[in-house]
Parts: C-alpha cells; structure tokens; sequence
C-alpha cells in the first residue's frame, strides 16, 4: 500500500512541476528597466540604481522603460 502512495503521489508532483514548466515557457517574457531599491519621487536615475529585469510581457506597466539608455535620458 504504501509503494502505491509513493508512486501515485509521484505522478501528481511531476504532473503539476510539469504543468508548472509549461505555463512559464508560454508567457512571453521580456526585459525592462526597474530601480534596484526604494526611490523617492523627483530622484534622477543613474545606472547604480536601475537595471534591467526580466519581466511577463503581458503585464508591463504602461511607459516602462525597456533599455537602460532610454531610462537616463532627460
């Protein structure tokens, strides 16, 4: 009985990492620019304090910055 559990078990857990696999390599993923920690509103952003981050591109925020050059511009 409990070789079966362990077995069943096993099939569930690889189906749901599986299905896990799945969906992430589906969503189209993309890089944008974010702060690398807390900003204060008006604070000029300099390449110690941005990077880049890989991102869902379905849900990028309207106006996100997509290069580091484009993120420093005045």
């Amino acid at each position: 009985m409990g070789l079966i559990a362990v077995i069943i078990a096993n099939a569930y857990f690889s189906g749901v990492e599986q299905r896990a696999q799945n969906e992430a390599g589906a969503q189209k993923m993309v890089q944008i620019v974010v702060a690398t920690q807390p900003l204060a509103f008006g604070t000029k952003l300099i390449p110690q304090n941005i990077k880049l981050q890989t991102w869902p591109a379905a849900s990028v925020p309207e106006g996100a910055f997509t290069t580091i050059p484009d993120a420093l511009r005045d």
